[in-house]
């Protein structure tokens, strides 16, 4: 015997935004070296010394300054202040920029909905 329901289940559709500002504040990047080279911290940073972004975190720090492990890290890349909002421009100029240096793998922009953050926070990176 088939049951029938009165009425049909709803379609969920796509979802709504209910926010009344959406802004990206950066992108994390999954990298690995160059195989044969390695990496050393201070190319990093010159990446972005002149660019919308800062280099905020690194995860995991191990492997970092010998990159030579063949192992992938998360870079964590910011905008350098609290009003600005990341252009794909500007973010495809920063992975341009990081190519010379390192492969990247994927990419992953972060947002913010009315200033409440919508990705996970890493720990911030003390400039040594």
């Amino acid at each position: 015997m088939i049951t029938q329901f009165a009425s049909p289940i709803p379609s969920l559709g796509p979802p709504t935004f209910l926010g009344s500002r959406l802004r990206t504040v950066g992108f994390d990047v999954w990298s690995t070296a160059y195989p044969g080279h390695s990496v050393d911290l201070a190319d990093l940073f010159h990446v972005v010394a002149d660019s919308y972004f800062r280099l905020h975190a690194i995860h995991p720090e191990r492997g970092v300054e010998d990159c030579e492990n063949d192992g992938t890290i998360r870079l964590r890349f910011m905008v350098r202040d609290d009003e600005t909002h990341a252009t794909d421009a500007a973010i495809v100029e920063t992975l341009s920029d990081l190519s010379q240096y390192l492969l990247w793998s994927r990419v992953n922009k972060l947002l913010e909905i009315d200033g409440i953050p919508t990705y996970v926070p890493l720990p911030k990176m003390e400039r040594r």
